[in-house]
């Protein structure tokens, strides 16, 4: 099943608004899970087999921890190359990387 245009345009947004600085993930229960939440239920984005590689899950959480809707995207598929992109940016962000690489080159640089 090919997903829906509203699960595509709230992929584009998030990338948007993470790399904005404007929206802020959190590290799930697995290592490789990352999620973005709100009051009103969460989006989280994690590679199907927790291998850090495809296919990648994207799945939309109620407020009390529901899933709503669930995607797995596959390579060919529409909006994976926007999912892969969302992986990256939310990984990113939830980890903290930006910064670290930062500090790394403020103590070696």
């Amino acid at each position: 099943m090919e997903p829906t245009n509203k699960l595509l345009q709230l992929v584009e947004t998030l990338i948007n608004r993470t790399t904005a600085g404007k929206a802020n993930w959190s590290q799930g229960s697995q290592d490789d899970t990352f999620l973005w939440s709100t009051t009103s239920g969460s989006v989280a984005v994690f590679p199907k087999d927790h291998d850090n590689q495809p296919p990648y899950v994207l799945r939309v959480l109620g407020s009390q921890g529901e899933v709503l809707e669930e995607e797995v995207f596959f390579g060919g598929y529409e909006g994976f190359d926007a999912v892969v992109a969302l992986f990256k940016v939310a990984r990113r962000n939830a980890l903290d990387i930006d910064s670290m690489i930062s500090n790394f080159l403020g103590e070696h640089g």
